[in-house]
């Protein structure tokens, strides 16, 4: 196959990278920049165990305390800026049990009118040396929810969502990804309003959004800041390699529900602005990101009553030809990858898959000891199984065609029927026949809007056969 690529092929460049990192081990394990291109630990995650001993003590165990505030008020009033006086009762690191004033309020976005039970805030009003809390003045809180109604598939509604969802965070954790730091709970509620109600359930304390700027050594910026930097900052406002690897995190976790600048969803993009993607602002006036809220990821809201999500939550099937005898999760995964990558540098999706197939076994080892439901831990282990063969050298390089190229009907390339609108596109490649090449069109709702696959002379969207100029196609983007 024709190609004006003459480095190192993805795969030989994949699996070099691949031995590389997983010799270097744990010495390495955050891609956060650090001003350097390669993949090295920042000053800020070096020290992601220190402070609060809330994060650095077993978070997997949940941690048991109460919490009395007028609960039942604040979810009738759907009012994210009332606050409530409350108190938190926990034990303290001596044993004795300490009783902490606290703000709460609601947070949130579509859960607030999805869950009877929404998602909080606390705000510690005490001083808490010598709890678990000691160092956080604000944390949030995220519920069992208990779904209002049917949502279409969207959300899980109960107390499963809890553990299921703290699994993304731990993999955030264990691959250096620049998220916030979480916690399980064994939550004791007790409504002092008019509903004056107490239950016990599972809680997910994730740390609020101040301290994770704090951490990485900058500040979040305020709601007036960002959308003011939200209308000017693109993906190039970024490090390219923190950028790929939190898109192909998203992916690892099956998560959709984020925009990064002009990236969004598990297998499409073409968007843009923020969305459950933080900004904060570095001291050298550059600026980072956190990715975080995986409560609707696939594997935390999928159970066996709604099994047909696969096909209508995520997206159309990829072609037979794509990973063909491959389970369905490998090939949609597959699919996934192979758009991802037109996205990124071909020596950032490199280092990043690498990184993330050399931490696999820590990944499963982490799975298995959170105390999680049976269903929610064969989603999580389907669908990581599904990444880890998607993004292995045998399935994961398609040739691709550059953004420009003009689609043909005939082999003679005299009869134009499209224009392939992604800088990138990926291909399967069925036959070459002197300077033009027949290929098959993958399908994808996104680009069936856009490209070649919008006009195909079969009149299927997303699934067409086309002939282009062989020097139209690459191994990699560049």
């Amino acid at each position: 196959m024709p190609s004006t690529n003459h480095s190192l092929s993805p795969l030989r460049l994949f699996i070099a990278l691949f031995i590389v990192t997983a010799n270097l081990g744990c010495r390495s394990r955050s891609f956060h920049s650090t001003g350097s291109a390669g993949g090295t630990r920042s000053t800020a995650t070096a020290s992601l165990a220190s402070g609060s001993t809330l994060w650095s003590s077993e978070p997997e165990k949940p941690l048991a305390f109460a919490l009395e505030a007028d609960l039942s008020g604040l979810f009738a009033s759907d009012d994210e800026t009332r606050k409530e006086k409350g108190r938190v009762t926990v034990t303290g690191l001596d044993g004795t049990a300490h009783s902490l004033a606290v703000t709460v309020k609601l947070r949130g976005n579509t859960s607030l009118k999805q869950c009877r039970f929404k998602k909080l805030q606390l705000k510690f009003k005490d001083a808490t040396k010598g709890t678990p809390f000691e160092g956080i003045e604000s944390l949030q809180v995220g519920t069992h929810c208990d779904l209002a109604g049917p949502v279409d598939n969207f959300r899980l509604g109960d107390e499963r969502v809890v553990a299921r969802e703290y699994v993304a965070y731990a993999f955030a954790r264990v691959l250096g990804v620049a998220s916030n730091r979480a916690r399980l709970a064994d939550l004791n509620y007790t409504d002092t309003g008019g509903g004056t109600f107490t239950l016990r359930r599972p809680a997910l304390l994730v740390e609020d959004h101040d301290d994770v700027a704090t951490r990485f050594g900058g500040r979040k910026l305020d709601s007036v800041e960002e959308e003011a930097k939200f209308k000017v900052l693109t993906r190039a406002s970024f490090p390219k390699r923190d950028v790929a690897q939190q898109h192909w995190f998203e992916l690892l976790v099956a998560n959709s529900d984020f925009v990064l600048a002009d990236l969004t969803g598990t297998c499409s993009f073409d968007a843009g602005g923020f969305y459950n993607t933080k900004v904060y602002e570095k001291p050298d006036g550059s600026f980072g990101t956190v990715v975080y809220d995986f409560d609707v990821a696939w594997p935390v809201r999928e159970t066996a009553v709604n099994r047909a999500i696969l096909e209508s939550g995520l997206g159309p099937m990829p072609s037979p030809e794509l990973a063909p005898g491959k389970p369905t999760f490998t090939r949609y995964v597959s699919q996934c990858a192979q758009y991802a990558r037109t996205r990124h540098a071909r020596t950032d999706t490199a280092a990043v898959l690498a990184h993330f197939h050399s931490h696999r076994a820590e990944l499963e080892r982490t799975l298995e000891a959170i105390p999680i439901d049976v269903e929610g831990r064969a989603n999580w282990r389907g669908w990581m199984n599904a990444f880890f063969e998607a993004t292995s050298p045998e399935l994961f390089s398609l040739p691709l065609v550059r953004g420009g190229t003009t689609g043909y009907a005939d082999v003679a390339l005299t009869q134009k029927v499209c224009t392939f609108a992604s800088a990138y596109y990926p291909v399967l490649v069925k036959e070459k026949s002197g300077d033009s090449t027949e290929i098959k069109v993958l399908e994808n709702t996104y680009d069936a809007k856009r490209a070649c696959a919008e006009d195909g002379s079969n009149g299927k969207k997303g699934v067409m056969t086309v002939f282009v100029e062989s020097n139209q196609i690459v191994d990699e983007v560049p």
